[in-house]
């Protein structure tokens, strides 16, 4: 038997553990890109947009398992418990390039968050999100593509 600080893992084929990863996704996952606006004058025309992947589950152990088989490590948080919890919530976040990383691996066996994957791809594809062109920034079509992209996923949930 297992005590409570003990986790098994499972044996699974690479495929049947990613499919696996991609149901928890589907279930306990949250993919949405992230707007970061700026109370400096100076930066405030030019908010931040980044990619994000979020599992929230009770079972730390089942987190750090789903480390292991997209193979892509993410930032481990426990939520702050309230009165009314009864367990300790933990969320795993993927930011950026780490996101699009797993969401790539996962996407061949994504049902429920599929449309939003597929919109994260696009968006990280057609916006230049790792472009950096110095002084004069990224023309005004980027922006609004940006700004579009970022409108349409939260229309999707």
């Amino acid at each position: 038997m297992f005590t409570k600080t003990q986790f098994a893992q499972p044996s699974l084929a690479p495929i049947m553990a990613l499919a696996w990863a991609a149901g928890l996704t589907d279930g306990d996952g949250c993919v949405h890109i992230a707007k970061q606006t700026f109370r400096d004058p100076a930066r405030a025309h030019r908010p931040n947009y980044r990619m994000r992947l979020i599992i929230s589950q009770s079972d730390l152990p089942v987190l750090q398992y789903f480390q292991q088989v997209v193979g892509v490590t993410g930032c481990v948080s426990a939520t702050k418990r309230t009165l009314q919890q009864n367990k300790q919530h933990y969320n795993l976040t993927y930011d950026g390039k780490k996101a699009l990383t797993v969401i790539n691996a996962l996407r061949p066996y994504m049902v429920g968050k599929l449309a939003q994957a597929l919109v994260m791809m696009a968006f990280a594809r057609q916006c230049r999100i790792n472009e950096h062109p110095g002084p004069q920034g990224q023309s005004p079509r980027i922006w609004k593509l940006r700004e579009a992209y970022y409108k349409k996923m939260r229309r999707m949930k």
